[in-house]
């Protein structure tokens, strides 16, 4: 059955260059979906007030596997009340992502949104981050 959309992505600036991202997989537990887009969206908006270029956020679905692969789901380990959402934040570099975090740790409003962020997730589940480089070819 298809989850209600929830608009968190915040404004992009599609215009500048993003070579950068860093990538967060999140279990939530169903019965905190809307909460959870919520403080997202916010965490979003601040992001960008600090020069971030671009946040998606998204749920993962049935996938269909290849052979060689395994579901994402099954390896988070994700209850079926569970679902899984992968945030997307694009900065042009990585010393762009460095100046943009250190503004944002100095914002009063993101401790209290971090924190209600990791309270909505799973409990006691850590959530995987990750860094990426685009890769040019």
């Amino acid at each position: 059955m298809p989850a209600k959309k929830i608009q968190t992505t915040g404004k992009a600036d599609d215009h500048r260059t993003a070579d950068y991202l860093q990538i967060f997989l999140y279990r939530v537990p169903q019965a905190n979906r809307g909460a959870f887009a919520s403080v997202q969206g916010k965490l979003a908006e601040l992001f960008h007030r600090h020069g971030m270029v671009r946040s998606d956020f998204f749920v993962l679905r049935d996938a269909r596997i290849f052979g060689g692969f395994r579901d994402l789901r099954s390896v988070l380990g994700a209850t079926p009340d569970e679902e899984v959402w992968v945030e997307i934040e694009t900065y042009r570099d990585a010393a762009d992502s460095v100046r943009v975090i250190g503004d944002i740790g100095k914002d009063p409003e993101a401790d209290s949104l971090f924190a209600q962020v990791i309270q909505l997730a799973a409990p006691g589940v850590l959530c995987p981050q990750g860094n990426a480089e685009r890769v040019h070819f």
